[in-house]
């Protein structure tokens, strides 16, 4: 098992996600049979429309400047 803390600050909102990363192998334990992730919906749902209408406005801008 893996897990992870990734953070950052963007131009709209702090980036603080949690991920799970599980490993299972094969009999051997020497290949991954599957690999099953897991991630903080919750913030994601909060996050990923700030992040839509940030991209919008960026196309938007970009649009009226060219």
């Amino acid at each position: 098992m893996v897990y992870a803390v990734s953070k950052a600050d963007t131009p709209f909102g702090d980036w603080t996600n949690e991920y799970a990363v599980f490993f299972t192998f094969d009999e051997s334990g020497q290949r991954i049979a599957k690999i099953e992730e897991m991630v903080d919906s919750a913030f994601l749902n909060d996050f990923f429309p700030k992040f839509q209408n940030f991209l919008r406005e960026q196309q938007q801008q970009g649009v009226n400047q060219g």
